[in-house]
Formats: C-alpha cells, structure tokens, sequence
C-alpha cells in the first residue's frame, strides 16, 4: 500500500470514483424536509463561499503564494467544505449505522478532493510519501577524507577532523598532495554502490543568524569509493510552502541522479538542498532584509558548511544553483549577487523579482518602508543598472542560466521573457525551455532531468 501511486495509474481514478459515489450517497439521504430545494442548494452556496473565503484569505491576506489559488484547488475546497456540511446534517438526524456509513463516505469525500490537489501539484507521488516514509537510502554523512602519498591514485587515504577558519577548510591541508582529479577517466577502486545516498544534516546560520529546518545531501556512489574524486556541486532550493526534503519527495531528485550516476561510472554532482524557508509556512525572500538574511545564509553559511564538510571540488567555477517557483527565483538572484560563487544556474518558474505578493506588502514587511532599499536588491534591477557602467558587465560574462517554464503556466512564461532579455543584455549565456504542464512539480522534475547534459558539460562532469 505505502507504493500506490497517486499521481498516476489506477489507484487516482478509484478513488476519485469511490469519493464521487460517497458524495451521492450523502446527497440521497433525504433526512430533512425541503431537502433538494432548500438544504442542497445552502450546501452548496455555503461551500461556495466558504472556498472564496478561503482563496481571499491565502491570496490577499496570507501571501503564501504569490500566484492566486488555481480554480481546481478553490473547487476541491467547495467540495470538502459541501461534505462536511452533509456529515454533520447526517449525524443530526440517522441512526449510529447510518452515521457511521456518512462518516466514512466523508472521509472518502476529503481524500479523494486532497489528491487532485496533489496531483495537480504533484506533491506525494506515493501513499509512502504523503505519510513522511519515503523509501530513500539514508546514511549518516561520511567523514572528509585527507589524502596523502601521492593522490588518489597512491591508494593511501585517511579520514580525518578537518578545522576551518571563517571561509571553510584551508585547501592547502585538505588537498595536500592530491593531482587534478581528471572526471572523465576516474574509475572505483574496490567496490561501489550501485546507487547514491543522502545523508540529513544541519548546516548552521552562524553568520547570518537565520533559523534553517533540516537540509539534506546527495551523495552519488562515486562519493562512496574508497578513492572518491572531487564532484561538483548543485544546490538546489524550493518554493514555497515546501522544505529541502520536498526535492527528493516531489523533485525525485535521487532518483534523477543515480539515473546520471548509472550512465557515468557512478559520477553525479554532490547536490546540497538546505532551507531558504525557516518555516514550512513563514514568508520569506531569498534576500537580506528584515524577515532574515536568507541570502547570506545560502552564499556564506552554506558554502562554508560545504567546504568543511564535504570532498568537493573546490573551483566554485563549478558550482551551480538550481531552484522551483520561489527557489528558482533564488537561484536567479544567487547567480546575480555572487556570479563566482555560482556561475551556473537554473530557475523552474522563477519569478521576475523577490516579493511577498506586491511590491508595497513587500517594502512593508520585508523593508520597513524603504521602497529604494527593496529597489536595490531586485535582481533586474542590479543588472540593468550594469549597463550605465560597462565595466560591471564583465562580472556576469561566465555565468550561465537556463529557464524552464510550464507550457500552462502563462504569467510565469510572460515573466520569463523580461528576465531572459535582461539577462542577456548583462553578458550572461542565457538557455530556455518549456515543459508540458502549468506551476507544478512535473514542470521541475522534468526540468532538471533536461538540464542535466548541459549542467554536467558546464561542471566537467562529461
């Protein structure tokens, strides 16, 4: 059962059928007088306003997303709210069978509605999922290994506590006597799993003070050899609402890259998913400002954490950043503020400028007011502002983006056209797709398995 599938296949359309039949069997229950011209019509109307309710509240009131609420999930909402209202009349006036049988027919109801909302997202793809089991191999994270007597290749390797300074590890110990590992022709020695690993950690906010949840790390099984080389590495962020676990959970980030890792002797990035959130329902932006410094956190504390805690490349040249919805406009702003740290970057239905749902909410909250301070770390904005200044341009003339967005997800694409025409007037080598699909999970997934050739040339991966 923790397998089913409920994004596709059999079991999405049984009990959408089981659900629409409970939802007849509650209408059938003639129990109180004016029953079909009085009740259900209140049913409904009331449902109907409730679910508005609802979709003012996220919009206008909560900014959880900065998109409004798709039609499909507001008529989900009606639906549920239409069954509860069924229910309780039912308990009113049925005996206990009969209150039992509306009790399950509800649950039926509830469920059914909750997986069109999934699947319109694609949130859970399994039962196992949706209930926080996911089926990943997890190990707890391996020590950084020292080499010495020659390299990799010398066969001598120790495992060691490294000590940082303010900027990570000096490379200097952690790399003494090492070569220039060469990807394209590194081979195991001894044995190799035949799929990666994550490992959860915490990777804390000591310069920027920020409140991260749990983040995560891929590790593809070329980490796991005995003479593992030095990979590059991809940080990946969310959106909203979501946390590093929803990239593996939603994203089948893993599953991605052990099909990669499959295909090139076990070499794959080391992908990082830390927490650009805090909460799963706090409004953040991938910015500095008064809501927290979300953005020294990924290009300080983060990087910092990697470099100490992780055998990596250390040539940030090849580091890149990827991200969905709000991650991928993180991603973008990432690439702009520090284009040596990650010089390669994707953004899935990025939007055109941080913001938590219009621009005077955002100086509000996030600014205190000061519309020039927000003005200023818009990423467009610093771009434009490079070309009254030619020399400013060569800062962006090796950094490498690519846009995706889903064919349905029409504000998006039109958003996507403003950035990619300013991007490249920067300097910046600039890609774009599109994927079938609207504001969704399918649109990442399938993004990053696109990308994956291009990203893999940019690292010297292939």
């Amino acid at each position: 059962m923790l397998h089913w599938n409920l994004l596709a296949g059999a079991f999405p359309v049984i009990i959408l059928v089981l659900g629409s039949a409970a939802g007849l069997y509650l209408l059938a229950q003639r129990h109180w007088p004016r029953w079909w011209t009085l009740i259900v019509p209140l049913v409904i109307v009331g449902a109907a306003g409730l679910a508005m309710l609802v979709d003012w509240y996220v919009n206008d009131i909560w900014h959880a997303f900065t998109d409004p609420l798709p039609n499909t999930v507001v008529i989900c909402f009606a639906v549920i709210f239409a069954a509860i209202a069924l229910l309780v009349l039912a308990l009113i006036r049925r005996g206990w069978r009969r209150r039992v049988v509306a009790v399950l027919a509800t649950a039926l109801i509830i469920a059914a509605s909750l997986n069109v909302i999934n699947q319109y997202y694609g949130y859970y793809p399994t039962v196992a999922d949706a209930l926080g089991k996911t089926a990943i191999r997890q190990i707890p994270l391996p020590p950084v290994k020292l080499q010495h007597g020659g390299g990799p290749e010398a066969g001598g390797t120790t495992q060691a506590t490294v000590t940082a300074g303010p900027s990570g590890p000096d490379p200097a110990t952690t790399r003494a006597g090492r070569p220039p590992a060469t990807l394209m022709n590194w081979r195991p020695r001894g044995s190799m799993p035949k799929t990666g690993a994550l490992s959860e950690v915490t990777i804390p906010a000591t310069v920027s003070k920020f409140w991260p949840r749990s983040a995560y790390v891929y590790l593809p099984p070329a980490y796991l050899t005995a003479n593992r080389p030095d990979l590059p590495v991809l940080m990946l962020l969310p959106g909203q609402l979501s946390s590093a676990r929803t990239w593996f959970v939603a994203g089948d980030v893993v599953g991605t890259m052990n099909a990669f890792a499959a295909d090139h002797h076990g070499i794959a990035p080391v992908v990082v998913l830390p927490d650009p959130l805090g909460t799963a329902t706090g409004k953040q932006m991938c910015l500095d400002s008064q809501l927290g410094h979300v953005l020294t956190y990924l290009d300080v504390d983060v990087p910092d954490w990697i470099r100490t805690h992780l055998q990596v490349d250390e040539q940030t040249a090849h580091w890149a950043v990827g991200g969905f919805s709000y991650g991928g406009t993180c991603a973008l702003e990432l690439a702009v503020a520090r284009p040596k740290l990650f010089p390669t970057f994707l953004d899935i239905s990025g939007e055109i400028a941080p913001t938590l749902g219009s621009t005077a909410l955002t100086v509000r909250d996030a600014f205190g007011g000061d519309a020039h301070a927000y003005q200023k770390v818009k990423p467009l904005r610093i771009l434009a502002a490079s070309l009254h200044h030619p020399g400013q341009t060569g800062e962006w003339r090796h950094v490498d983006g690519t846009f995706v967005v889903g064919k349905d997800d029409r504000s998006y694409t039109a958003e996507r056209a403003v950035v990619v025409e300013q991007c490249r007037n920067a300097g910046m080598a600039v890609h774009e797709f599109t994927e079938p699909g609207g504001h969704s999970w399918y649109v990442a997934t399938n993004a990053l398995r696109q990308w994956m050739p291009h990203l893999a040339a940019r690292t010297h991966l292939t």
